[in-house]
């Protein structure tokens, strides 16, 4: 079950970024707080460069990049494959998958590692507490995809 909902949830919250940094809907706090209502208040992302980013950094960049990618002329994508995840306790979780995104007609993959906790206030039921990411370098063949079933 925990698996179902950390899955669902990783979904969702790739179909945002999708969405707010091509700049689909209006920025206001409504369609934002799809993003900061799954963080916890203590999260953590390590960029794939190594980097800690704390919760409230992460909110006010993600808040700034609203359209980043609005332009016919630099389309963006982000989608996810390749989920997989095990319980470590009760009541956390750890899911890995592959984050594919769409730049500037370039592909650009990274794996992450995702540690979430069940919250009842949180969309699925579980709540981002610490992310890892890690670029991965896609093969020579990988073009944009199409969306699968589960975007």
């Amino acid at each position: 079950m925990l698996n179902e909902l950390c899955r669902a949830e990783v979904y969702a919250f790739h179909r945002f970024l999708t969405k707010w940094y091509a700049g689909r809907g209006t920025a206001d706090k409504l369609l934002f707080s799809e993003f900061t209502d799954v963080l916890d208040r203590d999260f953590a992302l390590v960029t794939p460069y190594g980097r800690t980013i704390g919760r409230a950094e992460l909110v006010d960049h993600v808040w700034r990049a609203y359209g980043a990618h609005a332009s016919s002329a630099r389309p963006f994508r982000v989608w996810v494959e390749r989920f997989d995840g095990k319980a470590l306790a009760d009541n956390l979780f750890l899911g890995t998958y592959e984050e594919w995104q769409w730049v500037d007609g370039r592909t650009r993959v990274r794996l992450t590692s995702a540690i979430f906790r069940r919250s009842e206030q949180a969309r699925h039921g579980v709540e981002w507490v610490h992310v890892h990411e890690t670029w991965l370098v896609p093969t020579k063949n990988a073009v944009e995809r199409p969306a699968s079933s589960e975007e």
